[in-house]
């Protein structure tokens, strides 16, 4: 089995928000918002981060609204 592969996700947090992918958190903080910046469609909106435990990065894509977390070594996207 390939443990690569990643299938969509579909938890819904406390907030009403839905837990769809993850990813392992193996860029920075700052690449990862810079990554969002250069993806054709997106424009990041807000980047909260404590630089120690925790990041919020919100960006909008083709019109919706995404949210990536850092959450236990991964990046989880909401």
């Amino acid at each position: 089995m390939d443990t690569d592969k990643r299938s969509i996700l579909n938890m819904i947090m406390h907030d009403g928000s839905r837990h769809f992918g993850d990813l392992p958190e193996i860029a920075s903080l700052h690449q990862m918002y810079d990554r969002i910046g250069n993806l054709p469609g997106a424009q990041a909106t807000s980047f909260i981060t404590d630089n120690i435990t925790e990041a919020w990065i919100d960006f909008t894509y083709n019109g919706h609204k995404f949210s990536i977390n850092t959450q236990f070594g991964d990046y989880w996207f909401l």
